[in-house]
């Protein structure tokens, strides 16, 4: 059960004046074109709270007649893409085109002229079929596809829960009521239980993105339900993130562990740690743990001197290098007893670094299973 409240969402007369401006002047093809009008149109969720497209909808009723020929031809082709040839779609779309047209007359408003001549919507209608289709495959999977497993979640739940949801382009940042602080990535949302933390667990529903900043509390582990995956942590901070095919964790700090909700009950966590991430595939049902994209020193004290080396042993750089960043990285020690080198970094990224230390020895390095293995023939 979910309450209908929004957290942090105002209207103000300021507000609206802004949105009038800035969408006053779309056609039909910016509507179409705008992920974020699709995403609206294809979400009674977020039709039913008071977004900016309701509001421009509300006070601007010739934009709204553009707004409702757009939203008939995505919820047509949402519905109709998979299952017509794409030119029994286009045809489809063509009709609604000039339906629309008949509206014209009936406007009984003081408004404008069309915001776009027929003639060039009617010749135009291919592209915008080929828009529309590719906007509305791609919505399906990223809106709709982990919007029913969000759904599923808290629909499941017979305590009452509290949505926040993020309609702004900007980060949204909140407290829950154990203290922990989550920011909120635009078209996201997060659910979470009234009575938080009470029946045991802290328990969260996330569909979108959000960085997740925890109180440390042993007694009451928190989770994080996430389009089949399920993330578990006492006290850290990580980001969470789905996706049309999963979902994926990357962790920042402290120690977290993942698993597939369905496997919860059958099979050990898989822990990460800083600048480790997994990968969940909803449709295999796997996981699989890398080393993210860009790591970054979990030291707070990191130096220019630390990256100096003269004359140094190879095994000691890389134990330097695995104690800055936390990766473990694995090699054969009696093959790099004679392994020195004399070289100076600075503020190249992790990778960087590690091509240029593997490329002055003559060694390979493989980013597999959350760590580096090296790989090298010695050196004489």
């Amino acid at each position: 059960m979910r309450s209908d409240a929004y957290l942090g969402h105002t209207h103000t007369a300021d507000h609206s004046k802004t949105l009038m401006q800035d969408f006053n002047h779309y056609k039909l093809e910016d509507f179409l074109a705008d992920s974020d009008f699709c995403h609206w149109v294809l979400s009674p969720e977020r039709q039913r709270s008071y977004s900016k497209w309701s509001i421009l909808k509300e006070q601007n009723p010739a934009a709204g007649l553009v707004m409702d020929q757009a939203a008939q031809l995505i919820r047509y082709a949402q519905t109709s893409a998979a299952e017509l040839p794409q030119y029994q779609v286009s045809q489809q779309i063509n009709r609604i085109l000039k339906d629309a047209r008949a509206l014209e007359p009936v406007m009984a408003l003081p408004i404008v002229k069309p915001l776009i001549p027929w003639k060039k919507l009617l010749i135009a209608a291919s592209v915008l079929v080929s828009a529309a289709l590719g906007w509305m495959l791609y919505l399906q999977n990223r809106a709709f596809t982990n919007q029913s497993v969000y759904h599923a979640y808290v629909d499941d739940k017979k305590q009452t829960l509290l949505e926040v949801v993020n309609l702004a382009e900007d980060l949204k940042t909140f407290e829950l009521p154990d203290k922990s602080k989550i920011t909120l990535y635009p078209s996201s949302r997060l659910s979470y239980e009234k009575a938080f933390g009470e029946n045991g667990n802290r328990e969260v529903y996330l569909e979108g993105k959000a960085f997740f900043l925890v109180k440390k509390d042993q007694t009451h582990p928190f989770l994080v339900f996430a389009n089949g995956l399920l993330t578990r942590v006492v006290g850290t901070s990580f980001h969470v993130e789905t996706t049309a095919e999963g979902a994926s964790v990357k962790v920042k700090t402290g120690k977290v562990e993942v698993i597939p909700v369905e496997d919860k009950n059958k099979k050990e966590l898989l822990l990460l740690t800083p600048n480790q991430q997994a990968y969940f595939s909803s449709k295999e049902n796997t996981l699989q743990k890398s080393i993210v994209e860009q790591p970054l020193a979990i030291e707070n004290k990191v130096s220019k001197t630390d990256f100096e080396f003269i004359n140094q042993p190879m095994s000691e750089v890389f134990e330097k290098l695995r104690r800055i960043y936390g990766i473990d990285i694995m090699y054969d020690e009696a093959v790099l007893k004679d392994c020195y080198v004399d070289v100076t970094l600075s503020n190249e990224t992790f990778f960087t670094k590690l091509d240029i230390l593997c490329k002055t020895i003559g060694a390979t390095y493989q980013n597999a299973d959350g760590r580096i293995t090296v790989t090298s023939q010695g050196c004489h």
